[in-house]
């Protein structure tokens, strides 16, 4: 299909093709595939000068880059819609693009720029997309709460998020918000909602057919049953996202899962085994240049000096 497109000379076609099956290999967990399609969509589509595509290209870009960790080119991706979208009077690609900025200064532990994204998310949306844009943003804002040790007020957030999503059949939303719910349980030491939580998120994955988060929940499964001192299924859950993620070539969040599974404490986790995990843990967060890196060496230093570790 694609070489009758270029042929034809149709590389208007070829890149919405492009794009279509980038975001099908992104669905699917096959990033670097996902990535080499994007990209090449977004280089039609400047050659052509097509704003719409190029945003289209841009946005999907700065998804697939945010999950293989690389932060930096996700951002940049992310502001170009922003001033694309500015120009063309797009409000609604706004408010979308803010709040994938929100979950990226999440992830790099800026949370409250992460607020103030998501805010602006809500702000910029038009009214017919008002709730849909609030629904995102909400979940954002839940976990930025939590990562500020807001909780009441972050069950606040991941409970409207929720309803919304529902509401609103927003799938891939909904698997998040579990997720989220699981990570604030955890926080609040409320072990069994978070479990709950975490595995209502896999299996509504599981259901809706989108794996693309697969390893992020997994993980944040295994943290939760380490939190509760159950070792074993924390040692299944992390070993399973570490595979996932590293079949993908989703490096952040394999490095994530290592890290998890380093910090296992013996005799379930062997000491050589977790000296090895948290050496590349340490060695991807670095190279990425993220502040997990520190936390990594710190467990290394545990390892040579050792201390009760809880694993959470």
């Amino acid at each position: 299909m694609l070489q009758i497109s270029g042929s034809q000379g149709n590389q208007r076609g070829r890149a919405v093709t492009l794009i279509g099956l980038g975001i099908a290999h992104y669905i699917s967990g096959r990033f670097d595939e996902a990535l080499s399609l994007l990209v090449e969509a977004r280089d039609l589509l400047i050659a052509m000068r097509d704003d719409r595509g190029i945003i289209r290209a841009l946005a999907n870009l700065g998804i697939v880059y945010e999950r293989v960790g690389r932060f930096v080119d996700s951002a940049k991706a992310i502001q170009d819609v922003l001033e694309y979208a500015s120009s063309l009077g797009d409000p609604a690609v706004e408010a979308l693009q803010w709040n994938n900025l929100a979950v990226l200064r999440g992830t790099l532990g800026d949370h409250r720029e992460a607020l103030r994204c998501a805010e602006s998310a809500i702000l910029a949306a038009p009214e017919e997309d008002r709730d849909e844009s609030k629904a995102y943003a909400k979940r954002v804002m839940g976990e930025a709460r939590v990562g500020l040790g807001q909780l009441e007020v972050a069950f606040q957030d991941l409970k409207e998020a929720l309803e919304l999503s529902l509401r609103l059949q927003l799938a891939g939303n909904q698997v998040y918000v579990h997720n989220s719910l699981g990570v604030a349980y955890r926080a609040a030491g409320s072990s069994e909602q978070a479990i709950e939580c975490h595995t209502t998120a896999l299996s509504l994955a599981e259901k809706f057919g989108d794996h693309s988060g697969d390893s992020e929940i997994l993980t944040d499964l295994g943290l939760t049953y380490a939190a509760a001192g159950r070792y074993d299924e924390a040692v299944t859950a992390l070993e399973k996202a570490h595979a996932i993620a590293a079949e993908r070539n989703e490096r952040y969040a394999a490095a994530r899962a290592a890290l998890a599974l380093g910090r296992i404490p013996a005799p379930t986790m062997a000491p050589a085994r977790a000296r090895e995990l948290l050496t590349d843990a340490e060695a991807t967060f670095t190279e990425l240049d993220l502040p997990e890196a520190g936390t990594a060496r710190g467990a290394l230093l545990e390892l040579s000096d050792p201390v009760d570790r809880t694993g959470g």
